[in-house]
């Protein structure tokens, strides 16, 4: 590391060929909302008769990286790890705690593509690293009636009011893009939002990706039933390594554990040792 600031890990499971598409091109695909797995995902709840479009005109500006919090899964390896023949990619991220009381929420990350901020998140080269939030009621947008009660307790009233309830129904929208069901809550996800149409996004057709992050590359985990050598693998991150990279890169093949769900690498002990 270059100081001692804290770091964060997070991790993202792909398919091998996903991965050399991920270090030749030195970017990540971004994932836009209509793209998840759940149809209620990132989906509010509204009332047609009088919400105003402006309400999701964020839906077509948004997209984001999803990361979890952990390797050791073999359920996600099985999901997102190609069934155990893919990889996973370990991040180690510089931050610092937005609020110190609530450190596990939210974090600000260095990032040089400050353009390719959300215009909600904060000034300056950092992006927000958000922990999604599970639970068994999906966000709803404000009907007319709670918005005026709202608009009524502001100490400081906007002049607007209409660009208020504009502002404040995107609020909600981005809120919605940190929500899933709690039927989810085994993966741990945390994501960063980035706006589509600000400079530092990179758009190949339908598709959206950003780069400057693969320089927080900490390690490749290739899955236990990844038939690709480690070798091999090294040499290409060796050819594919970005310049301005933080750490040396190891890659390293997960194995099943024998007594339980999880996984473990080489450089862990394959068992875990319960005394009594």
């Amino acid at each position: 590391m270059p100081d001692d600031r804290k770091t964060i890990k997070a991790y993202i499971f792909m398919s091998y060929e996903n991965l050399i598409n991920v270090l030749q091109n030195q970017s990540l695909k971004l994932i836009l909302p209509q793209e998840t797995n759940d149809v209620f995902e990132c989906n509010p709840v509204f009332d047609p008769i009088w919400l105003e479009e402006s309400a999701y005109s964020e839906a077509n500006e948004v997209g984001f990286i999803s990361f979890c919090s952990d390797y050791k899964s073999s359920a996600m390896w099985g999901l997102y790890g190609d069934s155990h023949k893919g990889v996973c990619i370990e991040f180690e991220f510089p931050y610092t705690s937005i609020d110190d009381t609530r450190p596990e929420l939210e974090y600000h990350l260095d990032f040089d593509h400050e353009a390719a901020l959300l215009e909600h998140e904060s000034e300056g080269k950092s992006l927000i690293l958000s922990d999604v939030k599970y639970s068994n009621q999906r966000v709803a947008f404000l009907n007319e009636e709670e918005l005026k009660r709202e608009f009524e307790l502001l100490s400081d009233k906007p002049d607007d009011y209409k660009n208020w309830c504009k502002e404040r129904h995107q609020e909600t929208y981005v809120e919605s893009l940190h929500r899933k069901d709690i039927v989810w809550q085994g993966e741990k996800e945390k994501r960063i939002l980035f706006n589509l149409w600000r400079d530092g996004i990179i758009s190949r057709g339908e598709l959206f990706f950003v780069k400057g992050l693969n320089k927080y590359i900490r390690r490749i985990l290739l899955g236990w039933k990844c038939s690709r050598s480690t070798n091999k693998t090294v040499l290409i991150v060796n050819n594919t390594l970005v310049q301005e990279a933080v750490y040396i890169v190891n890659v390293e093949r997960v194995h099943a554990r024998f007594d339980t769900f999880d996984v473990y690498t080489d450089s862990e002990e394959p068992y875990n040792i319960n005394i009594f």
